[in-house]
């Protein structure tokens, strides 16, 4: 799979929420989902001409050889500065940071116990150390090249009202003043397409920074209008020699912590989060509301053996709608929710196949639906694989 950095600037407020239900105040989401970006270059493309019988049509939009992730708000440099030049990514549900200073003190990782101890922030304060509680980071985070940990707690929204108008009138409909929430313009937001081949990349490359994209609910009143760049993802690929230093880091503190000074069992450890929701059947239909270590096993398509789930925090949620061209309900799914955590051990598997499995399902997702950017996967993520103290202070 080749990879597409997309970039977003917002050129006017978005709303990315509920369809008109009745209510008075419409929330909106804190991201622009992978579904929102597909269905807005999609109708670019119908609005230019394009047939959707036509092979590039059905590969970008219906067949799943292209995969639309999630763009996700970019952190600020320091000091009031421009975008941050990294990939923003989900923190996972087993960071914390401290309830009173959040990530000027720091931030702790309960998968490991990294970073913090009975709850409680550790960071040296004067005489003593804080003492203040832990409390789950729930935002987005990225990593600098400097090693800079960055975080969005939300970003910047407004408030926009509105007053129905009755179709068959032309006037104010009686008691239909309303209010959306908005993100507002001038933000970035950024995440990654995933084409099949490098020719379908580059010729999707192209058309998204020419076609005019806008997102969201009233697009008719100027709402929703993107502006996207697009460039070819120059991250590396994973290697044996990144493996097996992640590795060494994560079995250092989780049997350290565990057995003392004792011989270390020659395992190999790494983590997976998912960097967004994940949909997992079961063969007889239904879904997995968890990763069990069997479950592991066949997506690696390694012996159930050779690998264990020794640690984590998962969470399930349920999820229905309306198909509306349809007039029918969409079936109830269950969602293993983004920034769910594993920590998984391997033996008797060689390094470099460890590698290349770990690899494919980085490269290809895990479970159902990864058209629409579902499935996607960070293999050790920087806060599990790092100290607290490599970090720069927010």
């Amino acid at each position: 799979m080749i990879a597409l950095t997309v970039t977003a600037t917002l050129r006017a407020p978005v709303h990315l929420g509920a369809k008109n239900t009745g209510a008075y105040f419409m929330n909106s989401l804190r991201f622009i989902p992978g579904r929102s970006l597909l269905g807005a270059a999609a109708w670019a493309c119908l609005d230019r001409g394009d047939d959707p019988a036509e092979p590039t049509f059905q590969r970008r939009f219906i067949s799943g050889d292209v995969s639309w992730g999630d763009l996700l708000p970019v952190p600020l440099e320091s000091h009031g500065g421009g975008p941050l030049d990294a990939m923003p990514m989900l923190a996972p549900r087993t960071a914390k940071t401290c309830k009173l200073f959040g990530l000027d003190h720091g931030c702790a990782d309960t998968l490991l116990s990294v970073g913090g101890h009975g709850g409680e922030c550790t960071r040296d304060v004067g005489s003593g150390q804080c003492g203040a509680g832990l409390k789950r980071m729930d935002g987005v985070v990225a990593v600098s090249g400097a090693n800079e940990l960055r975080a969005v707690r939300r970003p910047a929204l407004g408030y926009r009202t509105h007053l129905a108008v009755g179709f068959e009138t032309g006037s104010a409909r009686h008691g239909y003043l309303y209010s959306r929430e908005v993100l507002q313009e001038g933000q970035v937001f950024r995440g990654q397409i995933k084409c099949c081949n490098a020719d379908a990349a580059d010729e999707l490359r192209a058309d998204l920074q020419e076609l005019p994209l806008a997102v969201g609910q009233g697009r008719s009143r100027g709402y929703g209008l993107l502006e996207i760049d697009v460039q070819l993802d120059p991250a590396a690929p994973l290697t044996v020699d990144e493996i097996t230093r992640c590795s060494d880091s994560l079995a250092e503190r989780y049997e350290g912590a565990r057995y003392g000074d004792q011989a270390r069992s020659g395992a190999r450890y790494f983590t997976l989060t998912a960097a967004s929701a994940w949909c997992v059947r079961t063969p007889d239909g239904g879904y997995h509301r968890a990763l069990s270590s069997a479950r592991l096993a066949q997506l690696l398509d390694v012996d159930p053996s050779t690998i264990d789930v020794v640690a984590g925090d998962m969470r399930a949620e349920t999820r229905s709608g309306w198909d509306g061209a349809a007039g029918l309900p969409i079936e109830v799914r269950h969602f293993i929710v983004a920034g769910s955590t594993l920590l998984c051990r391997t033996t008797g598997l060689a390094d470099q196949d460890l590698v290349t499995r770990l690899g494919e399902i980085l490269s290809r997702g895990i479970g159902d639906h990864r058209l629409e950017g579902l499935g996607r996967v960070v293999v050790n993520h920087p806060l599990h694989v790092a100290h607290r103290e490599d970090y720069s202070d927010h």
